[in-house]
């Protein structure tokens, strides 16, 4: 993972925290059952955006790999087990 990478998913991560704290807010202070599901959904699409992100890193890391050492097996697996994570969310 690039340092680009990085901070890219920590600020999302960073974002995803804040949206949890106010969905935990709206649950103390009664808000709407619809309110709350509302935000529940956006803070579950955040997440899932994160993975993508991290299934993007992890993809390109295999290129890079591939590239590099010229396995392009050990690079298929490597990018098989990731797909595999990843369908699991």
């Amino acid at each position: 993972m690039t340092e680009k990478e990085q901070r890219a998913i920590i600020s999302r991560l960073h974002r995803i925290s804040g949206q949890v704290a106010g969905i935990e807010k709206m649950v103390s202070e009664g808000a709407p059952e619809e309110e709350i599901i509302i935000q529940i959904n956006a803070v579950k699409q955040a997440a899932h955006r994160v993975g993508q992100m991290l299934l993007n890193s992890k993809v390109n890391d295999c290129i890079r790999s591939v590239a590099q050492s010229g396995d392009a097996e050990a690079g298929i697996e490597a990018y098989q087990k990731t797909l595999e994570f990843y369908s699991r969310m």
